[in-house]
């Protein structure tokens, strides 16, 4: 008979086998991204910098969001090899300094000269923090390193939010007048949610004066955001940017540049924007960065890199994923397409595939370091590659002469004002009154886009995307099938078990552990058996078309239209451990209807903010369930 300890351990080692590794025992799945993972944990937000002095110099840089026991925190990484590989160096308790949880979207800058009190090439870094505590007021941190990043210490935070409207984004910049500047996303205290980017300059680093609004939006007509500052060789300044919240337009989340003589000046707020336009008509949508590159030329070149690619009708160009733009020259001319370095197959609208990839150029050859992210599994992480931006000789440089006059005349180019409509000075102190709030308010003048009169847009139509639940019902069949295979072990081992101890089979005890073993295998096979029907089912939902549409008259979702005079509700619903969550519309004269929300390609605090717009502010997304 075999002694009683060894029976228990084996026991134990069947009780390992139904709650232990089986159904996760599976090393992460390939990476949709190709490159070369930066970090073996969740890195997102990347940006890359080459140190140009101290002891550092000629190293590159990098940093990315990530997340520990200590909360949101910045993992900081180094090259010696000019890309080859990267090491941690270093990690930045951003959450934990500011003392409230949360952590995104921040950038790393080394001073090009002494400014703000502190000499070249000190290290800033600045992010936002504070998101994720209730009440929000979110912030932006600011830390400092002198040792070429080895090391960081707190200075403060540059701004906090006085509201629950978030403050997003920061980058840094120095002005021709050697001032510190640093550009962020503002969104606004009042409905609609709006948004602006704000410049802000310090003469310390730690108190930040001077606030002014340099890129901005007429109420319900855009939100700008994610502000990118470089410095051209000619003294100029260029900015990249965002303008979200274009409701029903197929330039929803598009980019922009803009230029400054002296990075202080930037012109109109409300006018100026120059789409990113390639010379095939394709455009980018949302994250965007730019980087300047030498390239043998007075000017050198720029290159920037969108989250998506879309075709000139708004539909997913071709190279979606993995394309670069380069403007040799000149950012207001079309901007020629490459191959990316690192391919994201299939981008979407979420924080983290593509998202705000940062691009670095290595020599002057052309060659572009890039690090981009992607889903692993369910994690989010980052891969870095280089590649040629290909050369443009002088003489063949779409800016040139030569290249000019022998340019086919169908060649497209950006338009000149396509994001919000500046104000003229005879409309700018018009009013108009509120039908429901009875209080007074800058009226809302539209967004003139292709193909759009300046009446505006008509609607928010979004189509169905049918990839998250495609990827939610594969990755319930995988846990599903892993749980079989533990079922099938677990019975095998009882089995091997049984015939090795059959002389104890009778006793008691030894059925009810069995019965316990065998009971508690079968029931994590049915918890996750429902999960992946429930995801089956919530695919068969997704449709084809339109499943969403908002406009003046109502709403529409999923087939179900409601006049705004009969609109109960709009809400953002949590759908538990299992399900998606749902955008639900409540009829005040009959049952609600709901879709999944990530079965739309379009951002809930658009939805939000569309639905206040065409309401006149009678309705808006209840959206408290996902923030709690």
């Amino acid at each position: 008979m075999t002694p009683r300890p060894t029976l228990i351990a084996l026991l134990v080692a069947v009780l390992t086998l139904v709650f232990g590794p089986i159904p996760t025992a599976a090393a992460d799945p390939a990476p949709q991204a190709d490159g070369t993972p930066l970090y073996d944990a969740t890195s997102m937000y990347p940006r890359a910098i080459r140190l140009q002095h101290g002891t550092g110099q000629g190293q590159i840089l990098a940093t990315a969001t990530t997340f520990t026991e200590r909360g949101g925190e910045v993992a900081v990484f180094r090259s010696t090899d000019n890309e080859a590989s990267f090491s941690r160096v270093a990690l930045i308790p951003a959450a934990q300094g500011f003392g409230e949880p949360g952590l995104c979207c921040g950038s790393v800058f080394e001073l090009p000269q002494a400014a703000a009190g502190m000499p070249a090439g000190t290290l800033l870094w600045s992010g936002t923090v504070g998101q994720e505590a209730r009440p929000m007021r979110t912030g932006l941190d600011l830390w400092r390193s002198d040792d070429a990043g080895s090391t960081w210490r707190r200075l403060g935070t540059i701004h906090r939010s006085s509201h629950d409207g978030g403050t997003w984004e920061p980058e840094f910049s120095v002005d021709a007048a050697g001032r510190l500047a640093v550009y962020f996303a503002e969104e606004t205290a009042t409905e609609p949610r709006d948004q602006r980017l704000i410049r802000m300059t310090s003469a310390d680093g730690v108190t930040w004066t001077d606030r002014r609004v340099v890129v901005d939006a007429e109420p319900g007509a855009g939100r700008p955001g994610m502000p990118n500052v470089r410095r051209l060789p000619s003294g100029k300044y260029v900015m990249i940017y965002e303008i979200c919240g274009v409701p029903g337009s197929q330039y929803d989340c598009a980019v922009y540049t803009r230029t400054s003589p002296d990075g202080s000046k930037w012109g109109d707020p409300l006018g100026g924007h120059h789409r990113v336009v390639s010379r095939e008509g394709n455009y980018f949508v949302a994250a965007p960065t730019i980087t300047w590159a030498p390239d043998g030329t007075r000017d050198g070149r720029l290159i920037a890199v969108g989250q998506q690619l879309r075709n000139p009708d708004g539909t997913p160009a071709p190279g979606n994923g993995r394309t670069l733009f380069v403007a040799d020259g000149n950012p207001a001319a079309p901007w020629r397409e490459v191959p990316a370095p690192v391919t994201v197959p299939d981008p979407y609208q979420h924080p983290c595939p593509n998202y705000s990839s940062t691009l670095l150029p290595l020599d002057a050859a052309g060659t572009v370091l890039e690090i981009a992210t992607d889903f692993v599994g369910s994690d989010c992480r980052a891969f870095f590659a280089s590649g040629p931006t290909g050369r443009c000789p002088a003489l063949t440089c779409p800016d040139s002469p030569r290249a000019r006059s022998r340019a086919p005349p169908s060649l497209p180019g950006p338009d000149p004002d396509p994001g919000p409509r500046p104000r003229s000075r005879a409309r700018a102190g018009r009013r108009a009154r509120h039908p429901s709030k009875r209080r007074t308010r800058r009226r809302s003048r539209g967004v003139r886009m292709s193909g759009m009169t300046d009446r505006g847009v008509e609607a928010l139509a979004v189509s169905y995307n049918p990839r998250p639940a495609d990827e939610r019902v594969a990755r319930r069949r995988s846990q599903v099938r892993m749980r079989l295979i533990s079922l099938g072990i677990t019975v095998v081992l009882m089995i091997v078990i049984g015939i090795w101890q059959r002389a104890n089979l009778t006793a008691p005890g030894f059925i009810v552990v069995y019965a316990l073993v065998l009971a508690i295998a079968v029931a994590w096979l049915v918890v996750f058996w429902i999960g992946y029907r429930i995801a089956v089912r919530e695919r068969a939902e997704v449709g084809q078309g339109i499943v969403l549409r908002i406009d003046r008259s109502g709403v529409e979702l999923a087939g179900v239209f409601a006049p705004w005079e009969r609109v109960e509700r709009l809400a953002a619903v949590s759908g538990g451990p299992f399900r998606a969550d749902r955008l639900q519309l409540t009829r005040s004269d009959g049952e609600p209807v709901s879709v999944a929300l990530e079965a739309m390609d379009v951002r809930p605090a658009t939805i939000d903010q569309t639905a206040r717009a065409y309401s006149a502010g009678r309705h808006g997304v209840d959206l408290s369930q996902l923030d709690s």
